[in-house]
């Protein structure tokens, strides 16, 4: 071959690959919205307080001392009693009874979790989410409770249970 031809292959196949690059990186840099939505995420992780060891451990214990105690018995009273005004402000006495009703298939805490996930709650620095897989009479549930610190006691704002166990009544 000769060192002409060679040379035009060689600048054909550098324009090629220079073609390729600029539009890997062209279709690949992120967009003004993709941007905007980065920094916002950026934004929200800063302001998310990072939660202690020791507030952890509290949460971890107040959130499972809850869930057992409501458990033994699934009465209104007690369920109530562990709710902040504000939350129960949101349910009448009748809804937050079939709420129980329904949550009493379980049947009483038999296992408290060993894994647990505490976080934060963005733009609300008295919020605490807490969730976790617990084991009862009648079978496994995921709970996710949320809390809100009220001075040096926890409150509930919302408690959600998901288990199989409703499904089979």
């Amino acid at each position: 071959m000769n060192n002409n031809l060679q040379c035009k292959i060689l600048v054909s196949f550098s324009l090629v690959v220079n073609i390729l690059l600029i539009g890997y990186i062209f279709f690949n840099l992120p967009s003004k919205q993709d941007r905007e939505m980065i920094n916002f995420f950026d934004q929200a992780t800063k302001s998310v307080k990072k939660i202690s060891n020791k507030e952890i451990k509290e949460i971890e214990l107040v959130a499972n001392n809850m869930v057992e105690k409501i458990s033994q018995e699934w009465k209104i009273e007690v369920f109530k009693s562990y709710f902040s005004p504000k939350a129960l402000k949101f349910g009448s006495d009748e809804t937050v009874q079939k709420t129980i009703k329904m949550y009493s298939k379980l049947g009483k805490l038999k296992n408290k979790p060993s894994t647990t996930a505490v976080e934060s709650l963005i733009n609300q620095p008295t919020y605490r989410s807490f969730s976790a897989n617990f084991i009862f009479d009648k079978g496994e549930a995921y709970i996710r409770l949320v809390l809100e610190k009220k001075d040096v006691s926890w409150k509930l704002i919302n408690l959600n249970i998901t288990s199989k166990v409703f499904l089979n009544h």
